[in-house]
């Protein structure tokens, strides 16, 4: 027979159990917070990556800028441009993966889709990368489709699609009801300043481009 602790209270069995249960179901509920706390984070890095391929079809198509010394998005002005894009879709896919494996959400078939067409993106930027250490650490870098269309909207489609497929997934498997569930003022807070941040540190990064000079024929 255990020892009675002085001043604490013995529960009956009945009570005692609800009050397990009750735990349980808090550790599961935090648990679970994690999966869409994760999944808009990675939809978070997915929108500025977007928004970087989004600028490159602007500066070529809009702005007629010499590609691709001037189809850099924003990032690839202050960063090497392969190390960007790499970095992006890298980090993408390793998240995705874990989504879909670690939380089991494999059933979700946009989800599982995304992943897979991520997958072949980070394929063509490995592919990509091997070409710029190839070529001394310059331009051209077609990887593997790139030799056949052309590479600024190849990425872009290629990235949209992931992007839209990862966000039908994300609405899909109910994340935005869970996410709105455990709002706080701190993370709405918290939310607001990163993106200032994002949008303060992408206009500085513009503004850090190097001048574009045109010489007459």
């Amino acid at each position: 027979m255990s020892p009675r602790v002085p001043g604490r209270r013995r529960l009956p069995p009945g009570e005692a159990r609800l009050r397990h249960r009750l735990t349980s179901r808090e550790h599961a509920v935090r648990a679970g917070a994690a999966v869409p706390l994760l999944f808009t984070a990675l939809l978070a890095i997915m929108a500025g990556h977007e928004a970087e391929h989004v600028a490159q079809v602007l500066q070529k198509d809009a702005l007629d800028a010499s590609c691709p010394t001037d189809c850099r998005g924003v990032l690839g002005f202050v960063f090497d441009l392969e190390w960007v894009h790499f970095a992006y879709n890298v980090s993408i896919e390793v998240v995705l993966v874990a989504l879909v494996v670690g939380f089991r959400l494999w059933r979700n078939p946009l989800l599982l889709a995304g992943t897979v067409i991520q997958g072949y993106h980070v394929v063509e930027h490995v592919y990509k990368l091997q070409q710029w250490f190839a070529n001394g650490r310059h331009s051209p870098t077609p990887g593997v489709l790139g030799m056949h269309f052309s590479l600024v909207e190849l990425h872009f489609v290629l990235n949209t699609i992931v992007f839209l497929l990862v966000l039908g997934g994300f609405f899909a498997a109910g994340m935005h009801r869970g996410l709105w569930a455990l709002r706080t003022r701190r993370r709405v807070v918290a939310a607001v300043a990163v993106a200032a941040l994002a949008v303060v540190g992408t206009a500085g990064a513009w503004t850090q481009r190097p001048p574009t000079i045109r010489l007459a024929a």
